[in-house]
């Protein structure tokens, strides 16, 4: 198999997966670069030069230049503040549980949750949750980039059933999602994730083996948002395989 470096620069791509979703050959796949990003590798025996992949690239220049004039014209949204009364849930979110509380009323109008879980201690992923139970693992912030996989194609399968969706990933995800889909639907909801930035999946990665050295245990997960105690000052929390766990201050670990 034959690949290309890349579809935009690797410093511009935002690893969102777009261009794997559009291409009608699968010719496309998300790979980790060596810096520790996702970034697209093309087969170019399967490759049929159509485009498609570079026309729906969001880190186009040309992308850049109409969203910068779209925003002109765009008033500013209304901001609300809002919590999950439901106390369990509060403590189990990262921030204010409304994304369960949303979830919870799309199930019960018989739709599904697009959201990232754990796959394991290193790699974050996209999945539908179809019920309460499947949406725990959804809960919490999750300080790593997290494989789209071919979840924009899952979204409009689902929308076409005539379901209700709600589809919560970081900006760029969501505004991917949307190029994909090409048109508004009545019955999707989106949650952006207003991120800090994505770190690379090394760091997380030389993290744990850290983590594990010290402790001489191997790391089952961490809870990047703790919120025992005291909420101003979350904790990060490492649970080990024997139970244990390791707390530390965020600003101090």
């Amino acid at each position: 198999m034959i690949t290309a470096k890349y579809i935009t620069p690797p410093e511009e791509c935002t690893g969102c997966a777009l261009c794997a979703n559009v291409c009608g050959h699968n010719a496309i796949r998300m790979a980790w670069s060596k810096e520790g990003f996702l970034v697209p590798q093309v087969n170019l025996d399967t490759c049929i030069n159509c485009g498609a992949c570079v026309k729906a690239c969001p880190a186009q220049p040309v992308h850049l230049e109409e969203l910068s004039r779209g925003a002109e014209d765009t008033l500013p949204p209304s901001p609300y503040g809002g919590w999950n009364t439901e106390k369990d849930t509060h403590l189990a979110s990262s921030s204010g549980g409304i994304f369960t509380a949303l979830a919870e009323q799309v199930f019960e109008a018989g739709g599904c949750v697009f959201g990232v879980v754990w796959e394991n201690k290193v790699t974050a992923r996209f999945t539908k949750a179809e019920n309460k139970e499947e949406l725990a693992g959804m809960r919490g912030s999750k300080y790593t980039q997290a494989v789209p996989g071919m979840v924009y194609r899952e979204v409009k399968a689902e929308l076409k059933k005539g379901r209700h969706v709600l589809f919560c990933g970081t900006s760029c995800q969501v505004y991917a999602l949307k190029r994909y889909l090409r048109k508004d639907y009545e019955n999707l909801l989106l949650i952006d994730i207003l991120c800090h930035g994505v770190p690379s999946r090394n760091l997380l990665q030389s993290y744990i083996r850290e983590m594990e050295s010290t402790a001489g245990k191997e790391l089952a997960r961490i809870q990047f948002r703790d919120k025992a105690g005291n909420w101003q000052r979350y904790q990060v929390t490492k649970i080990f395989s024997d139970g244990s766990t390791l707390s530390h201050v965020n600003r101090e670990d």
